[in-house]
């Protein structure tokens, strides 16, 4: 990664392992602030953005500093931008295939601003295809402004990139832009009193860069997006006595495209509910192992009723599934 010793906004991003350039730095850089003045903005109503435009690389001087862990090393941005002071944090990990950025825009005091994150990529503009996440299913969209679930995938024939979002799911896909909406700050909301819409203070927002080959669909984006969002929740206990080796699955499932979502006791207590879908929009045979034998198991539907009995073999059961299907299972240990 080669950062912009001006600006330190990103010039570079180099994929070492698929020999690839991620950025067109031509006339952007990436993890570039933008801000558009709005005129007489209407939370309820459409975007009116006007031509003025402030660009983050044009409000020069900022201060950069590395530090270096055994997991990641972490750049550290600190520098200014309309109303308000910025400090963004780029965590590039050892062994995790994603870039993740942290946000802050320190006191901020502008007045209707619509404030985006702009990612420039580097990809075959005719052949790319543009695919959001909305729930249980992954669907292509043309160019335009409009919201997603966990990430927007801009891929071409050979590679994309996807940008994962955490709690901000505007987007706005453009002249081989991907870019993330961070916030509207609304000054002047005529005909009413909503103070708290011009969002002055200070606000911290987390989102991801996935560069990957291929297809978005036919990767691992889904998995990426949401171990992002839902990070592994580690305990410490106490060294104590027990039955269990060190090491014990609860449940494993095969293929990774199937996603456990839900995993809780049936409402009448007899059994255990499990939930998923199919995360490609491809037909898959779908084995779920658990470590204990099962007495039986059932397909079911979203409200618990019973559809068909599954085959039991010892602790496992397998059953077709359609692309994108959701599918409940009931099993009884």
């Amino acid at each position: 990664m080669e950062l912009d010793r001006e600006s330190g906004y990103v010039r570079s991003i180099f994929d070492k392992v698929n020999g690839r350039e991620v950025l067109d730095s031509s006339n952007s850089l990436g993890n570039e602030l933008i801000a558009i003045k709005e005129e007489e903005p209407d939370l309820e109503g459409r975007l009116d953005l006007t031509d003025k435009v402030f660009r983050g690389k044009d409000y020069p001087g900022c201060t950069i500093d590395c530090e270096r862990t055994p997991l990641a090393s972490v750049l550290k941005v600190e520098g200014k931008f309309e109303g308000c002071r910025r400090v963004q944090e780029i965590i590039l990990y050892h062994e995790i295939p994603r870039i993740d950025f942290r946000t802050t825009l320190v006191d901020f005091k502008g007045q209707d601003l619509f404030v985006k994150v702009c990612f420039p990529l580097r990809l075959d503009r005719e052949k790319v295809s543009i695919k959001h996440e909305m729930p249980y299913c992954v669907s292509k969209r043309p160019e335009g402004y409009y919201c997603a679930q966990s990430f927007v995938d801009c891929s071409d024939e050979s590679y994309g990139v996807a940008l994962i979002n955490k709690g901000t799911a505007g987007y706005w896909v453009e002249n081989g832009k991907l870019e993330m909406v961070l916030l509207r700050a609304i000054h002047d909301y005529k005909g009413y009193y909503a103070p708290l819409a011009a969002e002055e203070g200070t606000h911290v927002f987390e989102y991801s860069l996935y560069p990957h080959p291929v297809d978005g669909v036919r990767s691992d984006v889904v998995k990426i997006a949401h171990g992002f969002n839902s990070p592994l929740l580690v305990m410490g206990t106490d060294e104590h006595p027990g039955e269990w080796g060190r090491r014990r699955s609860f449940v494993s499932v095969v293929p990774e495209e199937f996603e456990l979502t839900v995993v809780k006791k049936t409402e009448d207590g007899d059994g255990i509910l499990l939930r998923g879908w199919e995360t490609t929009g491809r037909d898959a045979q779908v084995t779920i192992e658990f470590s204990w034998p099962l007495k039986e198991a059932w397909l079911v539907s979203l409200a618990e009723e019973r559809i068909s009995p599954l085959q039991v073999q010892e602790n496992r059961v397998t059953f077709p599934c359609k692309g994108f299907e959701i599918v409940s299972v009931m099993v009884t240990p």
